[in-house]
């Protein structure tokens, strides 16, 4: 190498070894400032204070005012149907859902049997016994909610 290139070499060293200690500096300083700032910028108890504001307030432009009077309404429309909303009680579908597998069985029994079983004697008037206790279960299936 020639003395010239030593020159470059060295300034390049030292430019560089000057850029790193001012990024270091520079980030820390930008670190202990944006967490400052962002403290400073965002008064927490001011924010609650805007955020609990009645909504008739009159600082609120009248824009917001409606924007949360809009929202209070619907909010209790919707409570107002959640507590009119219609349930079956707990026995309701096990009870149709039971009248539809007894009916299903009836009507098996009576035809793998020829006839002379669930009950002997009636003949086809099983198929009818089976058919009617699973229409009862169908019907019970209008009024689920």
């Amino acid at each position: 190498m020639t003395q010239d290139d030593d020159k470059v070499t060295s300034a390049l060293q030292s430019d560089s070894s000057e850029i790193t200690s001012e990024q270091s500096t520079s980030s820390s300083v930008t670190n202990g400032t944006s967490a400052d700032d962002l403290n400073n910028a965002f008064d927490l108890d001011k924010v609650d204070e805007l955020l609990n504001k009645d909504p008739n307030s009159e600082d609120l432009p009248k824009s917001l005012q409606r924007l949360m009077n809009r929202q209070q309404d619907q909010t209790k429309r919707v409570e107002k149907t959640i507590a009119q909303a219609k349930t079956n009680h707990r026995w309701f579908v096990p009870t149709f859902i039971v009248l539809l597998v007894v009916g299903l069985a009836w009507v098996v029994t009576n035809y793998i049997t020829a006839g002379s079983y669930p009950i002997p004697k009636i003949g086809n008037w099983n198929l009818l016994i089976g058919f009617a206790i699973m229409l009862v279960g169908f019907i019970m299936t209008m009024w689920w909610n």
